[in-house]
């Protein structure tokens, strides 16, 4: 049994905390090895100690000996792809299926978000840390195709925005792991001031959906594609969205 076997074998047995850590890593286990555990604490939107704990439950000492069990399965699990073809026409095709996947999404949904959408006074898109980049981006493509967007990328924004959302307000939020961890408030409050509440996660059974209206799914990039995470499907998620906005305003 390889590292991320392991990790997906004790999932149900982690604490809240921990589980944020889980997606964090199941998401692109590359992150490991490029930043520090408090970047990892930061990612998860949880604690330095809940990254520890995390890493006792699977049986390492710590974080350095998470780090050099995933970087041994990297080296197995992506130097056999690699070596086929040179690096560039490898890591090309991995985005390239990562991306491709997104042509399972639901039509009726994405029109129905269209029309929600249009149909605001204000449109609000809310990102933080990973998915502040693909917030910000929905917001300048909305604003380029006519329409009012704000956006909100830290706990501070999402406070001061919920004096200006109601009920003609259409919420559009992203997240990698769909957790609530601190957000439990603010969520409530959210779902009391507006019906039009949009997730995009690609978390399967995301526990911020209990305050969404509407949850569209992204599909996961599979594991051993460590160097496409959620970042590069949301943004393109957020590119499609645009384009079929633009169509259904030109019918």
């Amino acid at each position: 049994m390889d590292i991320i076997q392991k990790i997906i074998g004790y999932e149900n047995e982690l604490t809240d905390a921990e589980r944020k850590v889980y997606r964090t890593v199941i998401d692109d286990p590359g992150v490991v090895t490029r930043f520090t555990i408090s970047q990892i604490a930061m990612m998860a939107d949880t604690s330095v100690a809940a990254v520890l704990r995390f890493c006792k439950h699977l049986g390492f000492s710590g974080y350095k000996d998470f780090r050099s069990e995933i970087m041994i399965w990297q080296r197995q699990n992506s130097g056999k792809r690699v070596s086929e073809t040179d690096t560039v026409s490898s890591l090309a095709h991995l985005y390239s299926e990562a991306i491709g996947a997104l042509s399972a999404l639901d039509r009726r949904e994405l029109n129905q978000l269209c029309k929600d959408i249009t149909e605001a006074d204000r449109v609000v898109i809310l990102g933080r840390y990973r998915t502040s980049t693909a917030a910000e981006k929905l917001r300048m493509n909305l604003i380029d195709l006519g329409l009012s967007a704000l956006c909100g990328t830290s706990v501070l924004d999402f406070q001061h925005l919920l004096y200006i959302i109601d009920e003609h307000t259409a919420v559009i939020m992203f997240s990698t792991t769909g957790e609530i961890t601190d957000q439990k408030e603010f969520l409530s409050q959210l779902d009391d001031q507006t019906e039009k509440i949009w997730l995009i996660t690609p978390a399967a059974r995301a526990k911020m959906s209990d305050y969404a209206t509407h949850t569209i799914e992204l599909p996961k990039v599979p594991l051993n594609q460590v160097f496409a995470g959620s970042q590069t499907v949301m943004m393109a998620f957020a590119d499609i969205l645009t384009a079929v906005l633009s169509e259904y305003i030109g019918r």
